[in-house]
């Protein structure tokens, strides 16, 4: 299993995501998750369709306006999303007979945040 998490703290800038895709191409893994994008739900087709065509993707959007976490696959991966909130997304990942449960979490400094996410991974 490969999967690269990364918090890119911003995907707006075309030319840093041109360096991103470029810089992933040679990696080759078959999972990506993105934390901290801060990319507006109505620009992310765009970058999606133009960095990652042929990839399956998952986000938080109905949670957290700013898209605070995404899963980008390639399709061997089979990918469920249990439960989301604006901090938290949870889902099982099965690869041929393996199959794995994963919360990938955006952690906010703030106390109100944090107690959020606590009671989101209880």
């Amino acid at each position: 299993m490969s999967i690269l998490i990364w918090n890119v703290r911003g995907l707006n800038d075309p030319l840093k995501q041109k360096k991103i895709v470029n810089w992933l191409e040679n990696l080759m893994f078959k999972l990506y998750v993105f934390l901290e994008t801060r990319v507006k739900e109505n620009n992310v087709d765009g970058i999606v369709h133009e960095g990652f065509a042929g990839w399956k993707f998952l986000h938080n959007y109905v949670a957290a306006l700013n898209g605070r976490i995404w899963i980008l696959y390639r399709g061997d991966w089979f990918v469920v999303v249990l439960s989301l909130s604006n901090l938290v997304l949870k889902c099982s990942l099965k690869n041929g007979d393996d199959v794995f449960f994963f919360s990938f979490v955006y952690g906010c400094n703030g106390r109100k945040e944090r107690k959020c996410l606590w009671e989101d991974l209880d």
